[in-house]
């Protein structure tokens, strides 16, 4: 019983370790976003849609500025 239950351990961590190192997105660059269609938005090095062309500088996209700016956070452009 107790090899059972190692076993199911090592498996889930195997299988959950590369989760752990690639689970966040690597950077965008402004090529990289315009090859896919969207908008870079430099504050947070992130892609938006192109009708979300507004960052708070935190990671989320927004339609309006005014929309932003409810955020509390500095809004940027992107481009």
């Amino acid at each position: 019983m107790r090899k059972k239950i190692y076993s199911i351990v090592l498996a889930g961590t195997l299988l959950l370790s590369p989760a752990m190192f690639f689970s966040c997105d690597l950077e965008d660059d402004d090529e990289y976003c315009h090859n896919k269609g969207q908008l870079y938005c430099e504050s947070v090095d992130k892609c938006c849609s192109s009708d979300l062309p507004w960052n708070d500088g935190h990671g989320s996209c927004y339609n309006t500025l005014s929309y932003c700016r409810k955020t509390g956070w500095a809004c940027s452009a992107c481009y």
